[in-house]
């Protein structure tokens, strides 16, 4: 897909630049093919660098889609630039043309930032203890100071029967009450569970009970011993710091 972006790009370039050319005469310019080659390796590397910025930085930009698209763009355009300008530099000694550096960082913004989307869109399936982490983090913080002492929010990514991956939350509160501050921190298609228990026991039971995978659980605050093997058990990953 970067590929396709960046020698698009390229072509669009070159046919501005010399408006009488015609498409067949073009392909048989070796300007034209130098410059989509290019335009689709900057374009590739660039929209892979971007892509990879944010897929590894799925859990901190979990709040937001254009997080991930904004940090895609970013890693991407400065990839696709840098690449061109260095080989400029590289082969004339300095950087000869500028409008390709230009056309290069376009490519890769325009790439990086739809990989950016993508890696989004698979951010549970790429980085769930990341996902975990963050938004336990977030809930916890999102409590009154006076109850983050003794409230523990807990976050886990479960999987069904076909592969369908969602954060379920949990809470030590009774029957999954949330405080005011943390219900206005949820996110779309996150599922509150009930419960009597301590918020990550209430996640692997709830998950138990719907034929869930458990995949990972995280909490905002370290997790107890007995909570610590319930996860176990149940096959997940235990990503925050134990008692």
């Amino acid at each position: 897909m970067g590929a396709a972006i960046g020698g698009g790009f390229a072509a669009y370039n070159y046919f501005q630049a010399q408006p009488c050319a015609t498409f067949p005469s073009a392909l048989s310019d070796p300007a034209f093919q130098r410059a989509v080659g290019i335009g689709m390796l900057t374009g590739a590397v660039g929209g892979l660098i971007g892509g990879g910025v944010a897929i590894l930085g799925a859990g901190a930009f979990y709040g937001g889609l254009s997080g991930a698209i904004i940090s895609g763009a970013v890693g991407g355009g400065l990839a696709g630039g840098a690449m061109e300008a260095v080989r400029q530099v590289a082969t004339y000694g300095h950087v000869r043309n500028p409008q390709l550096v230009g056309a290069a960082m376009l490519s890769g913004v325009v790439s990086g930032g739809v990989f950016g989307a993508v890696g989004y869109g698979l951010r549970l399936y790429i980085n769930p203890t990341g996902v975990a982490r963050s938004r336990a983090t977030a809930l916890q913080n999102a409590l009154p100071e006076g109850s983050r002492g003794r409230v523990t929010m807990g976050v886990g990514v479960v999987e069904d029967a076909s592969g369908v991956s969602r954060v379920v939350i949990g809470t030590s509160e009774p029957h999954g009450y949330l405080r005011p501050g943390v219900s206005a921190a949820l996110k779309p298609g996150e599922i509150v569970v009930p419960g009597l228990g301590h918020a990550e026991a209430n996640i692997v039971n709830w998950a138990i009970q719907n034929g869930q995978r458990v995949i990972v659980v995280a909490a905002g605050r370290p997790i107890c011993p007995n909570c610590v093997r319930i996860i176990e058990i149940a096959g997940g990953i235990v990503a925050s710091p134990r008692r």
